[in-house]
């Protein structure tokens, strides 16, 4: 049997004494050789290990084991799948969020994946379109504003129309509305992406300036749409001064009612 010493620091200068099926029992800190137990001593000199306690004052810890397991739920809004996207030469792994909000292009891709792995190649865009686009879904830096220059939402406008992101488009078009776009681009712009009051308010600017239109504005407006503003412009010679922007309007929606 291996020799108990009693420390100090368990014992007091009288130990306590309880009855115990007709015995004296004191409770004493004591070591042995595993580990520091306190020993119950009765009068027949017999040392009974009870149970472990942490700081020898004599209370023991019961020990907790069930063996049952506690479920784990996925949070409902930030547990994200992820989509793998070829652009050119270069992949990106970003979110499916955003791109599942494109009902007719990006869930109908996501569709014909066979893996969770499987990377979408995206065909007519660029890898530096396609980075401008993800500047704006997923902003790398949240300790400073976002700040796009009108080219960068000419951009996001483009691939939000082609991939039929609705929201998008519209903060892109919210965003251009007040930009500082020359009435022939934003001409185009209209035509291009189907913003019919681009159209109508940037012809009546056009129509209405004091300079006629430049060979190179003629190129990029196509030889039809520039005839017809040359046509409208002789005919506003003779209109009245005094039209307000409603007749102007009316005026405009008239002529162009093809490309509006």
């Amino acid at each position: 049997m291996p020799e108990y010493v009693e420390t100090p620091s368990s014992l007091s200068s009288s130990p306590s004494q309880v009855p115990h099926q007709g015995c004296i029992i004191r409770d004493l800190g004591l070591y042995t050789d595993d580990d520091y137990f306190p020993i119950r001593q009765v009068d027949s000199g017999v040392s009974v290990p009870i149970s472990r306690v942490d700081s020898g004052v004599g209370v023991p810890i019961p020990r907790v084991d069930s063996g049952v397991s506690v479920p784990i739920s996925k949070d409902m809004d930030y547990y994200l799948d992820t989509a793998t996207f070829k652009v050119e030469d270069t992949l990106y792994k970003v979110a499916k969020y955003h791109f599942l909000k494109s009902q007719d292009f990006f869930v109908a891709k996501f569709a014909e994946c066979k893996s969770e792995d499987e990377i979408i190649c995206l065909e007519d865009v660029s890898k530096d379109d396609f980075r401008i686009f993800l500047k704006l879904l997923y902003p790398l830096s949240i300790m400073t504003t976002q700040t796009f220059e009108n080219e960068e939402w000419i951009v996001v406008l483009k691939l939000s129309t082609q991939w039929k992101m609705f929201d998008i488009r519209n903060l892109a078009i919210r965003q251009l509305d007040v930009a500082k776009i020359d009435p022939i681009d934003r001409i185009i712009l209209a035509q291009k992406h189907s913003i019919p009051r681009w159209l109508s308010s940037s012809l009546i600017s056009v129509i209405r300036r004091e300079d006629s239109l430049s060979i190179a504005e003629a190129e990029k407006l196509g030889f039809d749409l520039a005839l017809k503003i040359c046509r409208v412009r002789d005919s506003s010679r003779i209109l009245p001064d005094v039209l307000d922007d409603h007749a102007w309007s009316s005026a405009v929606s008239v002529e162009f009612q093809e490309e509006l």
